[in-house]
């Protein structure tokens, strides 16, 4: 995606190597009434579907370079794991917080939940219930 991508207002494209996401604009944030009105009219908000993009791009490359998560016992380690990494920036002062590293670990966080939805529970289903 290029920085200033028509049709994805409230985010700007290109955040660091490593780093998955867009960065949200301050001034921009997709508020709970304006979702209502796309989801009342079936559409999914240009927003949404961009962090969704965001998270599945995530997933892709964790498929890459890890094995898949063999257990609900793992995946909540690995969950986990980017909790705490959230939890180091939130207990910083305001003034010291990297927001791209904040949203970085909150997008890390949902694409191994839904790892281990897929990993995981999918899979199970063909055997047993998650």
């Amino acid at each position: 995606m290029s920085r200033g991508e028509p049709g994805l207002k409230g985010f700007r494209g290109g955040s660091p190597p490593g780093a998955p996401g867009l960065q949200p604009l301050e001034e921009d944030a997709m508020s709970p009434e304006t979702f209502d009105q796309f989801e009342r009219r079936g559409e999914v908000p240009v927003e949404m579907k961009a962090l969704l993009a965001t998270i599945g791009d995530e997933v892709k490359r964790a498929e890459k370079l890890h094995k898949p998560i063999n257990s609900l016992h793992e995946g909540y380690a690995v969950i986990l794991e980017e909790m705490e990494e959230f939890w180091d920036q939130v207990k910083l002062r305001s003034e010291k917080r990297d927001s791209v590293a904040v949203r970085t670990e909150l997008i890390q966080t949902a694409a191994m939940c839904v790892r281990t939805i897929l990993n995981v529970c999918d899979r199970a289903k063909r055997r047993t219930a998650c």
